[in-house]
């Protein structure tokens, strides 16, 4: 995969626990050597703090916390998308998929210093957006 000059100074990740944003941490520590990793995850349901590997978790850059400090760049990963609880009950996963995000958004916005962000996502939690979508 080709870099590109990114470069950030401190990288909140949200969803560094799951299964994707576990293996991005680990892939952006040796991508981004100069940057420290912050995780701010919720930790529900499949979310494993040692999902990280023991070498970055271990690092002195790498910050497991619930508070932003002087963060440039966010990459958002955190999602509620275990299919049997998204039917189960497709509110709660609407209110931390979607209700959720809206409300990351618009703080992130008023923060107003963030270089980037990203958010990624499953296609799981899009399914569960388009299906019930098409079933009304």
């Amino acid at each position: 995969m080709e870099h590109v000059n990114c470069k950030p100074g401190n990288v909140l990740i949200t969803g560094g626990c799951g299964f994707i944003g576990s293996k991005f941490i680990n892939y952006i520590s040796d991508v981004w050597p100069g940057s420290s990793i912050i995780n701010n995850e919720k930790l529900i349901f499949n979310s494993v703090i040692s999902n990280a590997s023991d070498a970055v978790i271990s690092s002195s850059r790498y910050h497991f916390i619930a508070v932003l400090f002087q963060i440039d760049t966010v990459i958002h990963f955190a999602a509620d998308c275990t299919s049997t609880r998204c039917y189960d009950d497709p509110v709660e996963s609407i209110e931390n998929n979607v209700i959720a995000l809206f409300h990351f958004l618009r703080t992130v916005r008023s923060y107003g210093k963030f270089h980037q962000f990203l958010h990624i996502s499953t296609d799981e939690v899009l399914f569960v957006l388009i299906y019930f979508k098409f079933r009304q």
